[in-house]
């Protein structure tokens, strides 16, 4: 899982146009995040003591800030783009408007 969880991080990082061949490692930290924070959330549901769903909630949230952060370093949120310098939708307002161009020409 966390081998196909890493996976669509790089995939999306790509589509995106963030991706850099030194990203793979952050990727795995990143899978690993998503995978411990689906464990604490069945720990959570399934613990018979407040105590321990307390606890596995604390872990939960601490986890889910790492994840935000690393999300936001590797370009995966909207902060993260702008603070590399990438905007999406700017990009694709160019594209379509060559395409238009391109089109006009065509005919």
């Amino acid at each position: 899982m966390k081998r196909a969880k890493s996976a669509e991080i790089a995939a999306k990082m790509k589509q995106l146009g963030t991706y850099k061949p030194e990203f793979p490692r952050t990727a795995e930290r990143l899978a690993e995040c998503y995978g411990e924070m689906e464990r604490l959330k069945a720990l959570m549901t399934a613990a018979d003591d407040p105590e321990a769903a307390e606890s596995a909630e604390k872990r939960l949230m601490t986890l889910w800030d790492k994840a935000l952060a690393m999300e936001d370093r590797l370009g995966l949120t909207p902060a993260g783009l702008k603070k590399l310098g990438i905007s999406v939708i700017e990009e694709k307002q160019q594209e379509d408007a060559l395409s238009q161009a391109l089109h006009l020409l065509a005919q």
